[in-house]
């Protein structure tokens, strides 16, 4: 999953666009999808699954790996903007 949300939680970029794989080096957002002067948040999630049966009970395990990277776009803001806090 690799989704981009703005500082408002607006889906910028999300699920139903192609899939990311770790062969993936990087991926490139229209400048047209990003306000100037604004936080996002990038969400990376990798997950694995294990299905185990023991005595006919089956049982499923997720493990997900979540990573966030947060960055700001350049440029005069359009209404009030919202600048980048190192500590949101």
């Amino acid at each position: 999953m690799f989704d981009i949300f703005d500082c408002f939680s607006k889906l910028i970029r999300g699920a139903l666009t192609p899939y990311l794989s770790y062969k993936d080096s990087h991926y490139v957002v229209a400048a047209t999808a990003l306000e100037p002067r604004l936080a996002y948040t990038a969400i990376v999630e990798q997950a694995t699954a294990d299905a185990e049966s023991f005595l006919g009970v089956p049982a499923i395990a997720t493990y997900a790996t979540l990573t966030f990277v947060k960055f700001q776009t350049l440029g005069e803001a359009i209404g009030a903007g919202y600048p980048f806090n190192s500590s949101d």
